[in-house]
This record gives C-alpha cells, sequence and structure tokens, in this order.
C-alpha cells in the first residue's frame, strides 16, 4: 500500500530551468543570452508550478516573489512577470536563504549588511568581551564563536 504524500520526485521539473528547493523556498533559475527567452521560460515555469501547488493546496506568497537578473551587461530590463495577477518587477537585489544576491553576483551589498548587523551584535555583547568582564576567557571566546563568527562566516563558501 502506498502512502498518500508529498514528495519531490513529484514536482514537476519545467524544461529549460533549473529548481533549487530548501524547505519552503523555491528558485526557478534559467539561463539564456535574451531577456525575452528568460521571461518566456520564467513565465511558463511558474504557470506549470503554479497547478501543481495548487493541486497540493499549497499556499504561493506572491508578495515575497522576486525577479533578478544576472549578468555582467547592461541588458534592456525585461517586462515584468505576471503572477497569480500580480506583477513582479525585476530588482537589482534579491534575499535568498539569508543570502543577498545582487545582479552582478559581486556580493557587496551582502558584505555590507553583515558586516553592519555583526557591529551592532559586538556592541550589545561588549561589556561581556572586555577586560574587566568577570567572564573567562574560554567564555568569552566561546560567545564570539557562537555570535559573531558564525554569522560573518554564514554563506563564505559562496
Amino acid at each position: 500500500m502506498k502512502e498518500e504524500g508529498l514528495y519531490i520526485a513529484d514536482i514537476p521539473h519545467p524544461p529549460d530551468t533549473q529548481l533549487a528547493l530548501y524547505a519552503d523556498d523555491v528558485a526557478i533559475l534559467s539561463q539564456s543570452w535574451r531577456p525575452e527567452t528568460i521571461t518566456h521560460r520564467l513565465n511558463s515555469a511558474m504557470s506549470q508550478l503554479l497547478r501543481y501547488f495548487n493541486k497540493w493546496k499549497l499556499w504561493v506568497n506572491v508578495s515575497k516573489t522576486e525577479l533578478i537578473l544576472f549578468t555582467k551587461r547592461r541588458p534592456p530590463v525585461p517586462q515584468p512577470l505576471q503572477f497569480q495577477n500580480v506583477t513582479v518587477p525585476w530588482s537589482n537585489t534579491v534575499k535568498y536563504l539569508g543570502l543577498l544576491l545582487d545582479s552582478k553576483l559581486l556580493f557587496m551589498k551582502h558584505l555590507k549588511t553583515v558586516l553592519h548587523k555583526a557591529t551592532g551584535t559586538f556592541l550589545m555583547i561588549f561589556p561581556l568581551l572586555a577586560r574587566d568582564s568577570s567572564l573567562t576567557i574560554p567564555n568569552k571566546i566561546l560567545l564570539y564563536k557562537l555570535l559573531l563568527c558564525s554569522m560573518i562566516t554564514y554563506a563564505a563558501p559562496v
């Protein structure tokens, strides 16, 4: 007897696209020299996935849907896509799994954001890390590794 349920193998794979799935996040990737081709492929993929999501009664948060075109050159901005009767514009930066991706994949905005966040955290825990703190050095190192080091090195392999 086969169990009823949702399996990753059941998710449709639209042609000329790739899916990046993590928990409840889905990214649809397509590549071409022509932005019009990318727009067409993404429209097709989104409609195919929307039918699948409706079948399984999954809700898509259109307000979190973003589009980005990765390129080194300056192509004309493609037409915005329609998704569930909502226009989704192209943007220069998107956030995926806590990583800020910009259109040229330079990661400058991500680095600035992470350093700003780490500096704020450092300033909050500075009284615990200062010389006159009653914490032992191993505990200070542990605080640094748990709070600051993990924050700074997140997505470093990318």
